[in-house]
C-alpha cells in the first residue's frame, strides 16, 4: 500500500510539473522541448504557432518604445474583429533583422503568442493596418538566458556571445539563420530582481528539417 501511495505521489507530482511547464508566473507560455542543452546554450524546437506582430522603424533598438507593444497590447484588449480580448502571453519576441544599409534604419518586429485554445479555433482579425497575423512554422532555435534589465546594446550583446558560442561548439553560420535574431522578454518592466532574458538565434530550414 505504501509503494501504492508512493507512485501516486509521485506520478501526481510528475503531472504537476508538466502542466507548469506550459505557464510562466501565471501566464501561458509558448511551448517547446529541449533538443539539447549545455553550459552555455539550449537547443529547442518549437512547434508550429500563431502570433500577433508589428513592425517598426528605429535607428536603434531603443528608439522604438513603446510603440510595438503598445500596437499589440491594444489588439488583445480588442481591437481586432470580433471585439474580443486575449489573455496575456509569454514570451514577447522582437526579431532583430538587419540593417539594408550603414546608415538606414532597421526593422524591429515585435510578436505576442496567440493562445492555444484561439489559435486552434479561429484568431481574430487586427483592425489596426500596422498588425498582422503571423502563423510562424515549426522551428528550431538556439537559446542563451541572462538576466537583468536589458536595453539595444545587450541584446546584440548577447546574441554575439550566444554566436561565438555556437561556432565554438562547432554549429557553423551556413547551419544558422543570419539575417535576424529574436529578443525575448518574459517578465513586465515593473519586476526589477530575477528577470528572465533570452536571445534566440534560428537554425537554419534546411538543416532544421532534416
Amino acid at each position: 500500500m505504501m509503494k501504492f501511495c508512493l507512485y501516486v505521489s509521485v506520478l501526481l507530482g510528475s503531472l504537476a510539473a508538466m502542466s507548469n511547464a506550459a505557464t510562466y508566473n501565471g501566464y501561458e507560455q509558448a511551448n517547446y522541448s529541449v533538443i539539447q542543452k549545455t553550459d552555455v546554450y539550449e537547443h529547442r524546437r518549437y512547434p508550429a504557432s500563431i502570433w500577433v506582430a508589428t513592425p517598426q522603424d528605429g535607428a536603434v533598438f531603443d528608439d522604438i518604445g513603446s510603440t510595438a507593444f503598445k500596437r499589440l497590447e491594444d489588439y488583445i484588449e480588442g481591437e481586432n474583429s470580433e471585439g474580443s480580448e486575449i489573455e496575456m502571453t509569454v514570451p514577447v519576441i522582437t526579431a532583430m533583422s538587419v540593417r539594408t544599409c550603414a546608415f538606414c534604419n532597421a526593422t524591429y518586429t515585435m510578436h505576442f503568442y496567440i493562445p492555444r485554445s484561439i489559435a486552434e479555433s479561429e484568431v481574430p482579425t487586427p483592425t489596426n493596418s500596422l498588425v498582422d497575423v503571423d502563423s510562424m512554422p515549426a522551428m528550431e532555435v538556439y537559446v542563451r538566458k541572462f538576466s537583468g534589465r536589458a536595453d539595444g546594446n545587450d541584446w546584440y550583446r548577447e546574441a554575439s556571445k550566444l554566436h561565438d558560442d555556437l561556432n565554438a561548439y562547432g554549429i557553423n553560420d551556413d547551419q544558422l539563420k543570419m539575417d535576424a535574431f529574436f529578443s525575448v522578454t518574459y517578465d513586465g518592466p515593473w519586476k526589477i530582481m530575477f528577470r528572465r532574458n533570452e536571445v534566440w538565434i534560428m537554425k537554419a530550414a534546411s538543416v532544421a528539417s532534416e
